[in-house]
């Protein structure tokens, strides 16, 4: 640009000379056609000068617009640097007469920007989608979470499932191994006490009525629970129990079972038979005695837990 500006300085300042000359040669006063083609040309120089200098400001301004760009656009710098030296190559053929060559630049910066643009724009959708994956990441994360949490739960209440399950089996355990009211446990047995007076034979009736015998007494340790129990509550009261002779006189046996005595706990003095007709049997403080069937006593029944 400056070197435009000196030109048409000096063209000027020449143009002046001759025509200073010329005026003092000519005789009739009129001006050289030479000098007004000149005039007319540096008229026209002008004109291009302004007009360039009208697109440089222009040029200019799109530049400024570019560098804008530039920064928003950090992954495109190899191609804004293409730009900005094609911008360099342009400002060199701005001090010739090369309108065409300009506008060619011009517009192939303008395709670039357009291609940067939409790029720009692909990059948008893209960071869109980007964002809206992980979106959906987050969403299965917590879905994740949620589900995990619900298995977490449903651990929860299998262990207490189990947990409750056990205790059924513990109650139901203790339920088998317990005795229903009234009754005493010792062992794997329930004893029931009666103290209603009968005979032997209503005795064994009202143990079968409760799913019962009349108590069958195999060890000394169960005749031991029966003479604490006896001397606990019922101290010098009588009992009848299952040991009789009714089948054959002599041989006692059970009638739960019909077996034969293995542990017996007689007193020293019986089975006497006292008067021919002692058949049944009833106990008394520790000790067992033979007793007429007919008295009236209380009675022991016994039966197995389950």
């Amino acid at each position: 640009m400056k070197r435009i500006l000196v030109i048409g300085v000096l063209i000027i300042a020449f143009a002046a000379a001759n025509e200073k000359r010329f005026t003092n040669s000519s005789n009739d006063g009129k001006t050289n056609p030479l000098l007004w083609m000149i005039l007319n040309q540096i008229s026209g120089f002008d004109t291009k000068i302004s007009k360039l200098q009208d697109k440089n400001e222009q040029v200019n301004k799109e530049i400024s617009e570019l560098k804008l760009k530039q920064k928003e656009t950090d992954n495109n710098a190899g191609k804004i640097k293409t730009i900005n030296s094609k911008i360099s190559e342009i400002r060199k053929f701005q001090n010739h007469d090369g309108n065409s060559v300009y506008e060619k630049a011009i517009s192939k910066m303008k395709a670039d920007i357009r291609n940067l643009q939409s790029k720009h724009s692909n990059d948008d959708r893209r960071t869109k989608q980007i964002l809206k994956m992980k979106g959906d990441v987050k969403d299965l994360q917590a879905k994740h979470m949620q589900d995990d949490k619900r298995e977490k739960q449903l651990q929860e209440f299998n262990q207490r499932l189990k947990a409750l399950r056990n205790d059924v089996d513990i109650l139901k355990k203790k339920d088998r191994q317990s005795c229903e009211s009234g009754w005493k446990l010792f062992g794997n047995h329930c004893y029931f006490f009666g103290l209603q007076k009968a005979s032997w034979h209503v005795s064994k009736r009202e143990c079968e009525s409760r799913h019962s015998y009349l108590v069958k007494i195999e060890t000394k340790t169960e005749n031991s629970f029966l003479y604490s129990t006896l001397t606990a509550y019922w101290k010098h009261e009588t009992f009848w129990i299952g040991l009789n002779d009714l089948t054959t006189e002599g041989k006692f046996t059970w009638i739960s079972d019909h077996s034969s005595v293995a542990y017996k706990g007689w007193d020293p003095t019986n089975p006497s038979n006292s008067g021919g007709n002692e058949d049944c049997t009833e106990i008394h403080d520790v000790h067992w005695n033979d007793n007429n069937c007919s008295r009236r006593y209380n009675f022991i029944c016994e039966k197995q837990i389950g």
